[in-house]
């Protein structure tokens, strides 16, 4: 609106006058009279959707630079830096992270029992043998 009224009364009052009174850039003015934002924005605004639908459709674990390479295939050539501005500041996406599994320390060793059943798992009564197994996972 403001920028109509400075079209309107530019020759009457001078164009870096009426920036000036009006507390606006006159590069802001041009701006928008070339309407160059529009095309930055709108590119912007693709790169945002693309990146909320490779990150979700991905289970949220894509960090910046993977997200950098799947954006690339799709035409849109981003930086490391400005992929991780785009994603951890600007959309808040952070990638699920695995932290590594601390490294080996030596401790006293347990107890080793004896061999009692040398395999043979056949018994004659309930309860007489239990057998088990530890299994870790993730």
């Amino acid at each position: 609106m403001v920028y109509r009224f400075i079209d309107d009364n530019k020759n009457i009052f001078g164009l870096r006058w009426l920036c000036n009174k009006l507390g606006i850039s006159p590069n802001c003015y041009y701006n928008y009279k070339k309407d160059a934002k529009r095309k930055y924005h709108k590119r912007l605004s693709r790169i945002f959707e693309l990146i909320k639908y490779v990150y979700y459709n991905n289970n949220r674990v894509i960090g910046y630079r993977a997200m950098r390479i799947f954006i690339k295939r799709y035409g849109y050539e981003v930086s490391n830096t400005t992929m991780h501005k785009y994603m951890n500041k600007e959309l808040k996406l952070c990638a699920v992270i695995m932290h590594s599994k601390p490294g080996y320390k030596a401790g006293k060793r347990n107890k080793i029992f004896d061999n009692l059943l040398n395999q043979n798992f056949n018994v004659d009564c309930k309860n007489k043998v239990w057998c088990t197994d530890f299994t870790y996972m993730r």
